[in-house]
């Protein structure tokens, strides 16, 4: 990953087409109440979408606490770091 900007981008990409969503409306305070397509279904495919994006893989626990942009970045973070 080049940078954690470059990271929040791919992220918010991933958001927006599964969340059928604009990445502009995507910031620190987006979460499961600011994007009405965000069911339990969407939230598993957005999982899925996630990790192929990053080529990494969550647990069940991560997966149940996925639940805003914030906590979103900070997993990938997590997940991305060495």
């Amino acid at each position: 990953m080049s940078s954690p900007g470059g990271m929040e981008e791919r992220i918010k990409g991933v958001m927006a087409e599964v969340l059928e969503v604009e990445p502009a409306a995507i910031g620190p305070a987006f979460d499961r109440e600011a994007a009405p397509a965000w069911d339990s279904l969407n939230h598993l495919r957005l999982v899925t979408a996630l990790e192929e994006a990053f080529g990494i893989r969550f647990s069940m626990r991560e997966v149940t606490e996925l639940t805003s942009f914030g906590r979103i970045r900070r997993a990938v973070a997590e997940r991305l770091s060495p």
